[in-house]
């Protein structure tokens, strides 16, 4: 059964914001400059922020046949397939757009790295809650992979998400902030 999870939290990363925002300023301004913006932005930067995730697990048995291809990569002794999606919602790519359209190519920035970093950080949030389920089930996780958009819409409908995460018509996500992802299940070692 798929599991979902609505608005959890997800707390950022100065430092990776930080990061973020260096590599998308046109403009050389000082580190301490841009420090001071993040940590004016990054308190309020919640209110953007529609979390939500869906996670399952399958047996290579019960993959469409477009998602055994998939199946091929998995390390020896795998039994299982996982596929995760997440997302931070619309509202801070909405935001983003307003902001890029008024010419101001520092905010824009700044609020595309905060909106990067959340994305991260969101999967992340569902893929814990993975790995701790494959725990109690005597697995260990492989580190997820995100999936190739070959397989996007297939996936989507696997998890049943039909609202909160979909295909435009160029086939790329929407919200911008969405990211799908699978890792596999390996029974652990026994000592």
């Amino acid at each position: 059964m798929v599991k979902r999870i609505k608005k959890y939290k997800i707390s950022l990363r100065p430092s990776a914001v930080l990061r973020l925002f260096k590599k998308r300023i046109p403009e050389n301004l000082p580190e301490e400059e841009l420090e001071k913006k993040i940590e004016l932005a990054l308190p309020s930067a919640h209110k953007y922020f529609k979390t939500y995730a869906a996670y399952e697990v399958f047996s290579p048995k019960e993959l469409p046949e477009t998602l055994k291809e998939l199946w091929k990569g998995c390390p020896n002794g795998s039994v299982s397939i996982a596929f995760i999606a997440s997302t931070i919602g619309n509202s801070l790519e909405t935001e983003w757009k307003k902001i890029q359209n008024s010419n101001d190519s520092v905010q824009a920035a700044l609020l595309e790295s905060i909106g990067m970093e959340a994305q991260d950080q969101s999967f992340l949030f569902a893929v814990k809650l993975l790995q701790e389920e494959s725990k109690l089930e005597g697995c260990d996780s492989t580190n997820p992979q995100v999936l190739d958009s070959t397989y996007t819409r297939e996936c989507l409908g696997l998890l049943q998400i039909k609202d909160e995460i979909f295909l435009d018509s160029e086939e790329k996500l929407i919200p911008l902030y969405s990211r799908i992802g699978f890792c596999f299940w390996t029974p652990l070692k026994k000592k």
